[in-house]
């Protein structure tokens, strides 16, 4: 897994291949003016809250995804599922 730090501001992220999922987990109470694009489950100007995560488990449909947060801080998650070889 891998985490990052965001604040408010636009990110472009690209897809690595050890990771299957992103999300992204609000660390104030409330942040603003999320939107997610480039992922399987997009959101356009939302808030996310700690009390529901609605940015869990999304998945990767293009290389690239953009992410805006327009107020609060929120962690990005990248991870991947477990695979025996």
């Amino acid at each position: 897994n891998a985490i990052s730090f965001l604040r408010p501001g636009t990110y472009t992220v690209r897809r690595d291949a050890r990771f299957s999922y992103l999300s992204l987990l609000a660390l104030d109470e409330t942040v603003c003016g999320v939107s997610l694009c480039g992922l399987k489950y997009p959101l356009c100007n939302a808030s996310l809250s700690r009390a529901i995560p609605i940015g869990i488990s999304n998945e990767w449909v293009t290389d690239e995804a953009k992410i805006s947060i327009g107020e609060g801080r929120a962690l990005l998650i990248f991870s991947g599922d477990e695979r025996d070889e």
